[in-house]
């Protein structure tokens, strides 16, 4: 292996090139050295931008003192190969602790690659610096730590097969709209890019780009490099492979973050294959905003908060996990929400101990769970918390999944709990369901099924729908409603409990007249019998006369519709 030619202590090529030749038969070397005659004291340069390389298969960086060396080549000695070769060995030979450090300029080439290069005897302190202009420029690192200022244009970073970001790299798009690009290729083992230890400037994107049709692949980031604006741009662009048998992870580590807000990301090829957003927190108490794609998070141990803003619902296959302490997921409307309505119903919530409304602007907003949530992920004694939402109306929808739910341990603080203030609303479905509601007022709706409803505390409405329902008020003034001439069930039953509780015959806008027969349902506690109607149709009330002396109070208050037009009886 010989070594063809030696630039000794320092040297710049300028004017005529000169002419650096191997053969395409040998394995040729170059050696940069700094020797003892060397006298200037400070850093050697050895500038070989110019310099005609060929067929050269090792530059070596030598010297005994601590001198420190830099050898500066072009990119266009690198891109055919037969200058300086793809597989290019960098030999640090001589005192480990000088610093050594090869520099590529490209000049006038939009494309480099470094990733077949390897490294001998090369130590922390060394450094691979590559220098870009104004074009838009694809630049493939190094496997050692590398230091990349892009410059301006629409430059792409590449990250190779697994390739790790090494400590004390760092990675400067410069201006433009710049991109990390993930990519493997069909001989990758590896398929998670480890990030975290990179430090970012200027990136406005992350590309996956996997050769192979169902390779699942991870990138890995730090939420410090994440967050900083100078860092990683707010809106940064996410593009998966459009191989929907591929499926992307980014994977966002909190470390000494204490708040993140992914909320502005934006994704395009995302999604087909469980393509996701990981956010994995620590022990500290964490503030997480997730993305508008699928999420993950993990929050870990201490009292964490995990935010839905302005109306984002919860996609297919999404994990909340508060972890240890005390855990809050966060319903947060700002000015302008494009949307006030969350869907959370397929979200996968563990270990949640609070619910909290924050409406800045006076918008309303409701938030949809599914019951079997509720006692499993959301714990059965959740605070409902209202205190940071003034002057709107929050209201939590449960929609019956499962043949049970019971609300009675849930606890509230500012929560108005009643018809026109805050509300919690229990949809079931053509189910027989067993449903408790909460010590507030809430609305509960059991539709089809032999229903078991429990209103609680507070001032509820109940509706159990078709078929013959247990319907118990328990305390406050409590609403059976009937709706549409709907008749009752034999074996039905509607006690008012404790307070005021009122039998409610409502006909809607556009009905025909209609008789309620309720004769076969067993009341109790009722002190009030009320009318409505949505237009001019006649409501026709029948009970039996035995059962209104032991159902009805013998004060029974009954107020018919306001409507000069309807007739009730």
């Amino acid at each position: 292996m010989p070594i063809i030619a030696t630039f000794l202590n320092g040297y710049d090529d300028t004017g005529t090139p000169d002419n650096v030749t191997g053969t395409i038969s040998s394995y040729d070397i170059v050696r940069f050295e700094v020797d003892a005659t060397a006298t200037t004291v400070g850093e050697y340069y050895f500038d070989m931008r110019i310099t005609n390389f060929a067929f050269i298969n090792e530059i070596q960086i030598f010297g005994t003192g601590l001198y420190p060396k830099t050898v500066d080549l072009s990119a266009a000695q690198l891109i055919s190969g037969q200058g300086i070769s793809y597989d290019l060995v960098v030999n640090s030979i001589g005192n480990p602790l000088s610093v050594e450090q090869v520099r590529v300029y490209m000049g006038n080439e939009t494309s480099v690659s470094l990733t077949n290069w390897t490294f001998q005897d090369w130590g922390s302190n060394d450094n691979v610096i590559i220098v870009g202009d104004t074009d838009a420029e694809i630049i493939a690192l190094s496997p050692v730590a590398d230091q990349v200022y892009a410059d301006d244009g629409d430059d792409t970073i590449v990250y190779t097969s697994g390739q790790d970001g090494l400590s004390g790299e760092i990675v400067d798009g410069g201006g433009g709209a710049d991109t990390l690009q993930i990519s493997f290729d069909t001989s990758a083992t590896d398929t998670v890019t480890d990030l975290r230890d990179v430090n970012f400037t200027s990136i406005e994107g992350i590309t996956f780009d996997a050769a192979e049709p169902t390779m699942d692949t991870t990138v890995q980031l730090k939420a410090s490099e994440v967050k900083s604006l100078s860092s990683m741009a707010r809106d940064l662009r996410i593009e998966g492979d459009d191989d929907p048998g591929n499926t992307e992870t980014v994977q966002v580590y909190m470390v000494t973050t204490t708040t993140l807000d992914l909320s502005q990301w934006y994704f395009v090829n995302w999604g087909g294959q469980g393509d996701a957003v990981e956010i994995l927190g620590d022990g500290s108490d964490e503030t997480i905003t997730g993305t508008a794609a699928l999420d993950k998070i993990y929050a870990g141990a201490g009292d964490d908060t995990i935010r839905y803003l302005n109306g984002k619902d919860g996609d297919a296959g999404e994990i909340v996990d508060g972890g240890a302490g005390n855990d809050r997921v966060q319903i947060k409307i700002e000015t302008g929400a494009p949307d006030t309505d969350f869907d959370l119903r397929t979200v996968d919530f563990r270990y949640i101990e609070e619910l909290q409304f924050v409406v800045i602007p006076k918008l309303d907003s409701t938030l949809h769970l599914n019951a079997g949530q509720i006692g499993s992920g959301l714990s059965a004694t959740m605070l409902i918390d209202g205190q940071y939402s003034v002057d709107t109306m929050e209201s939590i929808e449960i929609h019956m999944d499962a043949v049970s739910v019971d609300l009675s341990g849930w606890t509230f603080l500012s929560w108005g709990g009643s018809w026109g203030g805050d509300i919690i609303t229990i949809l079931g479905d053509a189910d027989a369901e067993t449903i408790t509601g909460s010590s507030l007022g809430d609305n509960i709706y059991g539709n089809g099924g032999a229903d078991s409803l429990s209103g609680g505390g507070g001032d509820d409405l109940l509706d159990g729908g078709a078929d013959a329902d247990d319907m118990q008020g328990g305390a406050g003034d409590d609403t059976f409603r009937y709706v549409d001439g709907q008749d009752g069930d034999a074996g039905e039953g509607a006690d008012g409990g404790a307070g005021s509780d009122t039998l409610w015959l409502s006909l809607a806008s556009g009905a025909p007249d209609s008789t309620f027969d309720l004769r076969a349902v067993n009341f109790s506690s009722i002190e009030n019998i009320q009318f409505t109607a949505g237009g001019d149709a006649d409501a026709t009330l029948s009970l039996n006369a035995a059962g209104i002396g032991a159902g009805f109070d013998a004060n029974t208050s009954v107020a018919g519709d306001a409507g000069a037009a309807n007739t009730e009886t």
